[in-house]
């Protein structure tokens, strides 16, 4: 039987310990077995540091996890650059950026790894991913117009009857569930961290597209996506402008 390749896992808490407990506890269930969490809180402003570190002193998690804490708030690239960094010191194959505010169910993670084992030209893929506790979709792709600026998520808030479990060819993957190879960030680095929050994922996915990679969303997995909680309100997400134009 073939190893299982290295994955880092990447998770940034900004004040939700409460969700991000949820997250680390879905991953219990994870049957993947060979990754690493490196959980990063962004200069949280309440205890959440505190009561993360807690946890995993307490063998909350049945898993390897690595808790640090930023100096200041880094914003969503700068955070997951933090723990990037870090984690490619360990020369990881694979880093899973996953959002705080999901649950991922046990297949997500080793449905992804196996499709980027199998297709050696896609660099990056991710999930298909619903509104939590729903099957209406919240993201399956995303689309970016190069002569506008306009970036839309596919499926945006359609209800799932079965019309996005194509594996396909999308412009984008979003930051929430986005497995990247290591060769990738090699050759065209971290995210940028200019945006601060939105759009940095979009912009890193054109970088590698543009260096000859095949980006595919992978819809047989799936994660659940408490959206509004960790953007303090649903955003205008069907259509937004990409401030800076590639």
């Amino acid at each position: 039987m073939m190893k299982q390749a290295a994955v880092a896992i990447v998770i940034v808490n900004w004040n939700g310990y409460k969700d991000t407990i949820e997250c680390l506890e879905s991953l219990n269930s994870n049957l993947y077995s060979n990754f690493k969490v490196f959980l990063v809180d962004n200069c949280s402003k309440n205890n959440s540091y505190e009561l993360l570190q807690q946890d995993i002193d307490t063998n909350r998690y049945h898993y390897d996890i690595e808790l640090m804490q930023t100096e200041e708030n880094l914003g969503f690239a700068g955070g997951n650059n933090f723990a990037l960094k870090k984690a490619m010191k360990q020369n990881y194959k694979y880093y899973w950026l996953l959002n705080n505010d999901t649950i991922a169910k046990a297949d997500s993670l080793s449905l992804l790894v196996d499709f980027l084992d199998k297709n050696s030209n896609v660099g990056i893929t991710g999930s298909k991913i619903y509104y939590n506790n729903t099957n209406m979709i919240w993201f399956v792709g995303g689309k970016f117009n190069r002569k506008t600026g306009k970036i839309a998520h596919i499926g945006y808030k359609d209800v799932d009857h079965g019309s996005y479990n194509q594996i396909t060819e999308v412009d984008y993957i979003t930051g929430c569930s986005m497995l990247v190879r290591h060769s990738v960030f090699e050759e065209i680095g971290l995210m940028k961290e200019d945006y601060f929050l939105y759009f940095e994922e979009t912009d890193f996915n054109v970088r590698a597209r543009k260096k000859g990679w095949d980006i595919k969303i992978n819809p047989q997995s799936v994660i659940y996506h408490k959206v509004s909680i960790s953007s303090g309100g649903e955003q205008k997400i069907k259509h937004r402008m990409l401030p800076i134009m590639i």
